[in-house]
């Protein structure tokens, strides 16, 4: 079967700004994904991930800011018919004429990447033919795919010339390829941080600089430092929050960007609503000995202006000296696993610029 040209295909693709490109370089039957995938939680099971997912995501609709009764109608329509699951990308390609080559589109970014696992995931729960599937992975002008550096940027910033170079640098997917994103997937979904972390370390052939790529997993997970006794710290990003935090001033989301290292590091991993959210839910955690004290802003645009935060004493003693017990801090997920949870509470240790999942005792 010869290469499938950009417009005779059905073009898999996460994001509405990589979508956009894609169809000013003449790509017309689109399937576009919309869930980043990380954080919140996820499920190997297919019926149960959409479950999560569609609950994680209607969270960002519950915002500070609020949402316009009529503006929420069409974000909860368009929700609930989100391609979410195995299941929904499969009904997608069966309104496109089954012998019609798919393509699924991927970039040396996180975001990228494990919207790619999850796709071979469902390529393989499914009954479709593997010969209908390739590859698109294009490179940017001057850039070598074998030179790409860790972080890049995501397939949304690409122009519609590298969305052309894609397709003409397409490949079949092949079986030991569908296998290797699929374990990466189900490791990920899973219950144990540990087996995707041994997974991230060890690398895989089929992705290159794998380590690197998923080094934002471990920026969620709470840290721990020492020996005996082991100190339990906040994760790299709550603790990087919680550093640009004043106890006698009041900051909205957006007067943290300049304050926060990275932030556009973090952005790359985690999109950027996870700024303001992560905020409300240390406001929202523990009303009796709250961290986090949070106030509404009469002008409210968005939600990176419509509440402003500031470090409570106890805030101050969780950020210098860590945390007594993993529940000080509101509980978040990453794949199938729960951070800041007990039974068991996941951390990440380091030494020099290596880091590693392990459970806390261990």
């Amino acid at each position: 079967m010869p290469k499938p040209s950009i417009k005779n295909s059905v073009h898999v693709i996460l994001g509405s700004s990589a979508a956009g490109s894609l169809r000013q370089a003449w790509g017309r039957d689109l399937i576009i994904l919309r869930d980043p995938l990380s954080p919140g939680p996820c499920s190997v099971n297919p019926a149960r991930h959409r479950q999560l997912r569609e609950a994680y995501l209607r969270g960002y609709l519950d915002g500070p800011a609020g949402t316009k009764r009529r503006a929420r109608a069409t974000d909860e329509r368009s929700l609930s018919q989100a391609v979410l699951s195995a299941p929904d990308l499969v009904a997608a390609l069966g309104a496109f004429t089954a012998t019609k080559p798919v393509l699924l589109w991927t970039a040396a970014s996180w975001s990228d990447r494990l919207s790619f696992w999850w796709m071979l995931d469902a390529v393989s729960r499914s009954r479709l033919e593997l010969e209908r599937f390739w590859v698109a992975e294009p490179t940017l002008p001057g850039q070598d795919k074998e030179e790409v550096e860790i972080p890049v940027i995501k397939l949304g910033q690409y122009p519609p010339a590298s969305m052309r170079d894609g397709v003409a640098r397409l490949y079949r997917l092949g079986t030991e390829l569908l296998r290797s994103g699929t374990a990466l997937w189900r490791a990920f979904a899973g219950r144990s941080a540990i087996a995707f972390d041994e997974i991230r370390r060890q690398g895989r052939i089929q992705f290159v600089n794998l380590p690197e790529l998923a080094d934002g997993y471990g920026c969620l997970v709470p840290q721990v430092t020492g020996r005996r006794p082991v100190q339990l710290m906040l994760s790299e990003f709550d603790q990087a929050l919680f550093d640009a935090l004043r106890q006698d001033v009041w900051l909205r989301p957006v007067d943290l960007l300049k304050r926060i290292p990275r932030p556009v590091d973090y952005f790359d991993y985690y999109g950027d609503l996870l700024l303001p959210r992560r905020l409300w839910e240390w406001g929202q955690h523990s009303r009796r000995r709250p961290a986090v004290l949070t106030k509404f802003e009469s002008r409210r645009v968005n939600s990176f202006t419509a509440s402003a935060f500031r470090l409570t004493p106890r805030g101050v003693g969780l950020r210098e000296k860590g945390l007594q017990s993993p529940g000080e801090a509101p509980p978040m997920y990453i794949g199938g696993c729960r951070l800041y949870g007990s039974n068991p509470t996941w951390v990440r240790r380091s030494r020099g610029k290596q880091w590693w999942i392990q459970r806390l005792g261990d």
